[in-house]
């Protein structure tokens, strides 16, 4: 059984030479490659397994810092198009 995990930040897989966990704050994956289980098989698991705990959007998010105000205002713009829309809808 081998156990493949991915970091998010370095976007390369590893594996760890302890116990198969690696502590540095990131979020990991980890699947077991099931016995018979072809590899496609496997690849579609994972992609599927990446994609539920949003893996690849959290490092898309953190690879460029944002000011907590940046991010306020970011927030306020789309409630304000999203109130927008709705009275628009309602017409």
């Amino acid at each position: 059984m081998q156990i493949c995990q991915i970091d998010p930040y370095v976007r390369r897989p590893y594996t760890d030479r302890q116990n198969g966990a690696i502590s540095d704050g990131g979020k990991l994956v980890e699947i077991k490659i099931n016995e018979g289980e072809s590899f496609e098989a496997f690849l579609r698991r994972f992609t599927k397994r990446v994609q539920q705990e949003a893996v690849i959007a959290e490092a898309r998010r953190r690879k460029h810092f944002e000011a907590p105000s940046a991010l306020r205002k970011k927030r306020a713009a789309a409630k304000r198009r999203k109130s927008l829309k709705a009275t628009l809808k309602n017409m």
